[in-house]
């Protein structure tokens, strides 16, 4: 089953985009498929020389657009028509998470949850995506703004199975900001759908940090203890975690 990865980054010169690049590069030959990356630029960023640069030598097919009010919506379209024709795919679409915060340190460990999640273990997630159409972290039973999807992935890092989306309406999604999150709920009942960690998540919930260390440190903890029980290795052994994270699942 070939890989494919579908990625949004918009490159503020804070460079805490550079922590998903990171996350990426650690795991990026389980990607063996397409590989696309959108580099949204405006007078806030840095340019798509510089991204490309931090991917080093990837093998990534780049493009850049200018940010605006869609946000991630300004690349959907186009990362998604790139994989879609590859029907024995299964594609990862994700994005640069917490690029835009530097106070607000939940939106970094939930990052590092993801990557791990959607990431450390492609053997298993190969196995659950023969079986189900859509996976991914943190998915939450409520549907975002006014989108009639009543499911997501909170975070918006999901695999999907192509084989599943190419015979649906796959270029509908939600016309706002939150389309990319929304989306497979647009197209998958929940019961089509799996969660590689931490079901019933919540988004108010994730971005309080006292929840991080409460919850969800000590339940990734818990998760990970788990698969190391059964001699399961992660992909990237010493990934670029934010130090909270890596106190609070130590």
């Amino acid at each position: 089953m070939l890989r494919n990865l579908a990625m949004h980054i918009y490159p503020r010169s804070n460079g805490e985009w550079r922590r998903s690049v990171a996350h990426i590069k650690c795991r990026l030959s389980q990607f063996t498929g397409k590989r696309v990356v959108s580099v949204a630029v405006d007078t806030s960023t840095e340019r798509l020389a510089t991204v490309a640069r931090a991917f080093g030598d990837s093998g990534i097919d780049f493009r850049e657009v200018f940010n605006d009010q869609s946000q991630e919506m300004v690349s959907f379209p186009w990362l998604m028509q790139q994989c879609i024709d590859d029907t024995d795919a299964i594609t990862l679409y994700c994005h640069s998470k917490g690029c835009t915060h530097t106070q607000n340190q939940s939106s970094h460990l939930w990052l590092d949850a993801m990557a791990s999640a959607c990431l450390d273990y492609p053997e298993m997630v190969e196995f659950i995506m023969r079986k189900k159409h859509v996976a991914g972290a943190f998915r939450s039973n409520m549907a975002i703004g006014t989108s009639k999807a009543q499911w997501h992935f909170a975070g918006t890092w999901w695999w999907v199975r192509n084989s599943a989306l190419h015979s649906r309406e796959w270029q509908r999604s939600d016309p706002e900001f939150w389309g990319a999150e929304s989306y497979p709920g647009v197209h998958f009942q929940r019961h089509d759908s799996a969660c590689l960690f931490f079901d019933h998540a919540e988004t108010s919930h994730l971005y309080n940090i006292a929840f991080w260390q409460t919850e969800i440190g000590p339940a990734y903890k818990k998760w990970r203890s788990n698969l190391d029980a059964l001699k399961i290795v992660p992909a990237c052994r010493k990934p670029p975690n934010h130090e909270l994270f890596t106190q609070w699942t130590r």
